[in-house]
């Protein structure tokens, strides 16, 4: 795709939450 002149979308980068941080984000602690 990059050499038909593609860039990769801040919006649309993917992210994993797991184990720890996963627990804190959801009890609400932002760190």
């Amino acid at each position: 795709y990059r050499s038909l002149g593609a860039v990769a979308m801040d919006e649309w980068t993917v992210h994993r939450v797991s184990g720890e941080a996963l627990r804190r984000l959801a009890t609400g602690g932002a760190g």
